[in-house]
Formats: structure tokens, C-alpha cells, sequence
């Protein structure tokens, strides 16, 4: 399936050159087509089927990607009229939390019309639901401009709620950054929300009246019951991960880190005797700073450290390694001005060294290590210079 989709699409691009168009013509006509097909959905009005039809055949030739097909037979043709088919939520632990299934809606009619739904025609699925769960429902692979609704039964009503604008619990004509991968928005539907436990009627239904043909209908579970997880911290993207040395502890007359002015890591310690240290030859009339941010400070760049156990310590050699010229260990320092990168200023009593009697052209050793019970964890490390009338 995906072989004869790509080839069919070179083939057209092969003719539209023939023809004198080139392939800036053809994405210049494509995105014309496109703003006129969102204006047409904006303005809630029907969409020509000629200007339709050869918007999709521009997309099949600039971008096959968009109406391929995962092979996948989980579910069958949808039905014509409500209820359709059923669908159910995979159990917990089952290895399934994706379900298609694809079809045509050539030769169907529109039973759920606008505004309810789309003026196109339809295809109906019931979707039951037994636990609360985050479900995305999307239309990406469709050859045709799609509009997606979801009506959720009533126990207490008699009958079928489909078509029922007081029972509409979604609907989506459109969406970004999901189906297309140009960027742009795409005329499939994504729908992504909550569903708590019911029974949920889903309308595959095409967006203007001539809007119809080969559809891919995906729904995915996420099992985490519409609890969105709390973001990982990461390193910022400003700063760089330390690289260890195998086998060494980074003494500062050994292995080290050739660092400059104005540049961040994110680290680790990993436990007793082990050291990372950086190497800076400060410029003309400068001075230092040296943040490292550990397991005391929130607000962190990056937050990546806050509460992971490193009680931080920073040493500050020049020359050499026996010429030890400052230290600061868990406790801060006051009067160093704050940082502020992207958000907060960072809070907390991790180290902090501010040296402002450097010597130009000679080697200088950053070196940071654990103490006390706080021996091993991750940090954040910001390596500052400033002018000496600063």
C-alpha cells in the first residue's frame, strides 16, 4: 500500500512538469489551496468540490506521507448509521492501546449533518469507555478533508444521543503539529481530551459536502488516568553535559574540562573521591563567578539537581593543583548577584565563588565535588566573567 501511494505521486509530479509546472508551482498552488480551504471551514460554508479534489491530488504529489497508511486490520469498515461499530478500551497491561480502522465513504450518505456535524458523508463507531483515560482521536491519513464528532450517551435518556448537539461532548475539523508534518494545519481531525467511563458515539464525517473517500480513524490510550505527568527537568539547552573520564577522579593537575567565560554544565558526581574540574584562562581585567547549583536550589535553569542529594563544594586552584586560592562549600555566598535564565532567580544555599583578583594568561581551576552526607548526585555549574570596573 505504501509502494503504489509514493509511486502514484512521482508519477503526477513527473507529469505536472511535463505540463510547466515546477515543483515551486505546484506548493505555491498547494498552500494557496489550503488558506482557501481553512476560510471556507472558518466560515462554517461548503467547500467546492473541484478546489478539494485537487487539493488532495497536490498532497499525494508534495507530500505521500500524509495519506499513508499503517497496515493494520484491528477493526473493520465503519457503519452508516448510529450506533456503528463497537470499540473498547484495552484492558490494563494489554499490549494494545492504538486501534484503527480504515474505509471509504464513497457511495454513504450524511446521516449526522452541520451543524452538528459535517456536511459530508459519515461513518459512526460507539467507543465504551470503562475507566478514566486521556484518548486521542485522529483522522491523520485520510485522502479528504475530515471533521470529527463525539456524542456521549445519556443512561437516563431514552434512545440514541448521535447527532445530538446537547449530548456533543467533541468535535475537531482540524489540527497542528499532529497529522501534517510540514508544520501547517492539517485538514484532519485530532481530538484529545479526557474520557471519563461511558459510552461515546464517534462521527467520521467529512467537512463539506463532497468531502469523502479513503479514511483512517486511530484512537490511542494513554493509561495514565488524564493525570498529566509532571515534566522531567532536563539540562538547559544553553548548557552542555559534562563528559567523564574513565578510570579518573579529574584531579586538576590530570583530566579536565577546558571551559571559557559564560559557559553552563550540568553534571555528576558519583560518589566519594569523585571530582569534576574545569579549566579556564580568564582575559584581561576580569573576574569570576562560579554558580553551582545542587540539591538546595529551586529555580535551578534547568531544576535538574533540586532534591537529588549532592551537598555541593567548589575549589578554585591557579596554576596548579597545590595552589588552592578559594573555597565555598554548602552554604552559598552572599552578595553574589543573582542569575536569571528563562524564569526565577535561583533560591538556595549550594555554592557559590566570586573571585575578582584574576591573573590574565595563566590556568585556573574550577573543581567540583561533594561533602559531608551529600557525597553523589546530579548539579549545574555557571562559569561567569565580568569586567573589573563592573
Amino acid at each position: 500500500m505504501k509502494k503504489l501511494s509514493i509511486t502514484f505521486g512521482l508519477l503526477i509530479l513527473v507529469t505536472g512538469i511535463v505540463y510547466g509546472q515546477t515543483p515551486g508551482d505546484l506548493e505555491a498552488e498547494f498552500n494557496r489551496l489550503h488558506n482557501q480551504l481553512l476560510e471556507y471551514a472558518a466560515n462554517d460554508q461548503n467547500t467546492p468540490a473541484e478546489l478539494e479534489t485537487r487539493y488532495f491530488e497536490l498532497e499525494r504529489i508534495l507530500y505521500p506521507d500524509n495519506q499513508m497508511r499503517i497496515p493494520d486490520d484491528n477493526l473493520d469498515q465503519g457503519s452508516t448509521s448510529c450506533p456503528g461499530d463497537s470499540l473498547y478500551q484495552p484492558e490494563i497491561g494489554s499490549d494494545t492501546l492504538v486501534l484503527f480502522d480504515y474505509g471509504n465513504t464513497n457511495g454513504f450518505t450524511n446521516n449526522c449533518g452541520w451543524p452538528e456535524c459535517g456536511r459530508g458523508p459519515d461513518v459512526f463507531y460507539t467507543l465504551f469507555v470503562t475507566r478514566q483515560d486521556c484518548v486521542m482521536i485522529s483522522t491523520c491519513g485520510s485522502a479528504f478533508d475530515t471533521k470529527l464528532c463525539v456524542f456521549k450517551e445519556d443512561p437516563t435518556v431514552e434512545g440514541l444521543e448521535c447527532c445530538n448537539l446537547d449530548y456533543l461532548y467533541a468535535q475537531a475539523d482540524s489540527s497542528v503539529g499532529v497529522c501534517d508534518r510540514t508544520g501547517r494545519v492539517s485538514t484532519r481531525a485530532v481530538i484529545m481530551r479526557c474520557f471519563t467511563p461511558g459510552e461515546y458515539h464517534i462521527v467520521l464525517d467529512g467537512q463539506a459536502g463532497d468531502s469523502k473517500g479513503s479514511y483512517t480513524l486511530r484512537i490511542e490510550f494513554f493509561n495514565n488516568d488524564c493525570i498529566t505527568p509532571e515534566p522531567k527537568p532536563e539540562c538547559p539547552a544553553t548548557f552542555i553535559e559534562h563528559e567523564e573520564f574513565p578510570g579518573s577522579d579529574e584531579e586538576p593537575c590530570g583530566f579536565h574540562t577546558v571551559t571559557a567565560c559564560d559557559s553552563g554544565y550540568c553534571g555528576m558526581i558519583d560518589g566519594p573521591g569523585d571530582l569534576d574540574v574545569y579549566q579556564i584562562f580568564i582575559p584581561d581585567c576580569n573576574g569570576l563567578r562560579v554558580h553551582l547549583w545542587a540539591n538546595d536550589t529551586e529555580h535551578a535553569p534547568g531544576g535538574t539537581a533540586f532534591g537529588e542529594g549532592l551537598n555541593g563544594n567548589l575549589k578554585l586552584y591557579m596554576t596548579s593543583c597545590e595552589a588552592l586560592i578559594a573555597e565555598n562549600g554548602d552554604i552559598g555566598t552572599a552578595g553574589i548577584p543573582p542569575v536569571i535564565i528563562g524564569g526565577d532567580a535561583p533560591q538556595g544555599r549550594d555554592s557559590q565563588l566570586n573571585y575578582g583578583s584574576v591573573v590574565s594568561g595563566v590556568p585556573y581551576y574550577i573543581v567540583v565535588g561533594g561533602e559531608d552526607d551529600g557525597l553523589t548526585g546530579p548539579y549545574e555549574l555557571l562559569i561567569e566573567c565580568y569586567n573589573c570596573d563592573d
